[in-house]
């Protein structure tokens, strides 16, 4: 069974890889913004003192201008790949230096603890309406989000949400997934 789910995952990363590929830079720049902004009028958001969020890749959904914006009235922590898990640490712009995965990464910022966080903003390669997320398989956020007591939001564009993704029992869900058309939650 797990082989079959394997292949799953590995058929679903490999079709949104080059779903990715059909969009333009201005596409994804536009939607991170609507994206982020969204989130921004929730709540969640407004009660939230300490955000966990991540520094995108190039292909992702692209956070650090509102990084940048949310750190001037929050306390924003930033995952940094540390053997096989994630240390979270807070956001310094003069401390960001390129680490794992060619990411950007606060090197020297105080270390959280993740009882401190207040939302998790993560991303996938894809999404479900049941907020089930897949990654891109090496388990780091996995092994962090079962960690954390926070809401936890999964961002990603639209066509990244298919109609189920396999899981297995390490794989944890989230409560909410933001697309630029559409909101999510965990029932």
């Amino acid at each position: 069974m797990p082989e079959k789910v394997n292949e799953q995952k590995k058929n679903i990363r490999s079709y949104i890889k080059e779903q990715k590929k059909t969009y333009s830079v201005n596409y994804r720049n536009d939607n991170s913004v609507i994206i982020l902004d969204k989130i921004e009028q929730t709540d969640i958001f407004r009660n939230s003192k300490t955000i966990l969020i991540y520094n995108a890749l190039p292909d992702e959904v692209q956070t650090m201008t509102h990084i940048i914006r949310w750190a001037k009235k929050k306390r924003i922590v930033l995952p940094v790949v540390n053997g096989d898990s994630l240390e979270l640490r807070e956001y310094s712009k003069e401390e960001m230096e390129k680490g794992a995965f060619g990411i950007y990464e606060p090197r020297y910022g105080e270390i959280v603890d993740p009882k401190e966080i207040d939302m998790a903003i993560v991303p996938g390669i894809a999404f479900d309406n049941a907020c089930r997320r897949l990654g891109r398989g090496k388990g780091y956020y996995d092994r962090t989000l079962i960690s954390l007591d926070a809401p936890k939001i999964g961002i990603g564009f639209s066509f990244q949400i298919i109609d189920s993704v396999p899981t297995e029992l390490h794989d944890q869900a989230l409560d909410y997934i933001f697309t630029e058309k559409d909101i999510f939650k965990l029932i």
